[in-house]
C-alpha cells in the first residue's frame, strides 16, 4: 500500500487527554504532519474531526471520542469514497509493551474500543493499523480503563519521542517503500 488516502489518529479530544496513552495516535500524526510541514488540522463539521489534506491523502483525528472513532471514520469514507483498505489507523495497544510498533492489516479490535468503532461502522476489518505499545513493563494489575487516560510515567516520557519519531517514520515508509517492508522493518525492532 503505497497509496494511503486515509491516516486517522486516534484519541479523545480535550486539554485534560492531550498527554495521556490513549492519545498516541494524535500526537504520532501531528508529528507526522509537521516533519512533512503539510500545514495545519481545521475542524471540519461535517466529519467531526480535524482534517488536513495533502494532494490525494487525507490525515483525520476524529473528535467524537475514543469509543465513537468510527462515526467520524465512516463519514470521512463515504465523502471520499475511500477504499477501507486504503485506510490506515494509528492508535494505542496495550497488548504490546510500551514503544513496540506493529502494523497489521485485516485483524479484530482485540478489545480496543476505538477500533471497534471503526469496524463497526465500515463493517469491515479490512484496514491498516499502525498499533503503538503502550503496555507498561512494571504493572500487572491495573484497570484498562483508567490506564490508558493515565499520563506516561517519567521514564516512558523521556522515551516518548523516540517513539513518536519510529513510528512517524514506519508511516513515511509505509508510503514510499509499502507495507511489506515496513512490517519486516518494524517486527525485526526492539521497543525504544
Amino acid at each position: 500500500m503505497h497509496d494511503t488516502q486515509l491516516i486517522i489518529g486516534l484519541g479523545n479530544p480535550g486539554k485534560q487527554y492531550e498527554h495521556t496513552r490513549h492519545n498516541i495516535g494524535f500526537l504520532v500524526v501531528d508529528a507526522f504532519t509537521q516533519a512533512l510541514k503539510l500545514g495545519a488540522f481545521s475542524y471540519e463539521q461535517k466529519f467531526s474531526a480535524d482534517v488536513l489534506q495533502s494532494g490525494t491523502m487525507r490525515i483525520a483525528k476524529p473528535l467524537t471520542f475514543m469509543n465513537e472513532s468510527g462515526v467520524a471514520v465512516q463519514k470521512l469514507v463515504s465523502y471520499f469514497h475511500i477504499d477501507p483498505a486504503r485506510i490506515l489507523i494509528v492508535h494505542d495497544e496495550l497488548d504490546l509493551p510500551f514503544g513496540t510498533l506493529r502494523l497489521q492489516f485485516g485483524r479484530g479490535p482485540a478489545g480496543h474500543n476505538g477500533v471497534a468503532s471503526i469496524h463497526t461502522h465500515l463493517r469491515t476489518t479490512d484496514f491498516w493499523r499502525l498499533r503503538i505499545g503502550i503496555k507498561p513493563q512494571d504493572v500487572d494489575d491495573m484497570n484498562p480503563e483508567r490506564f490508558v487516560v493515565s499520563t506516561f510515567t517519567p521514564n516512558e516520557a523521556k522515551q516518548l519521542l523516540d517513539v513518536i519519531l519510529q513510528a512517524v517514520a514506519a508511516i513515511k515508509m509505509i508510503q514510499s517503500d509499502g507495507t511489506e517492508k515496513t512490517i519486516q522493518f518494524l517486527h525485526s525492532k526492539t521497543p525504544a
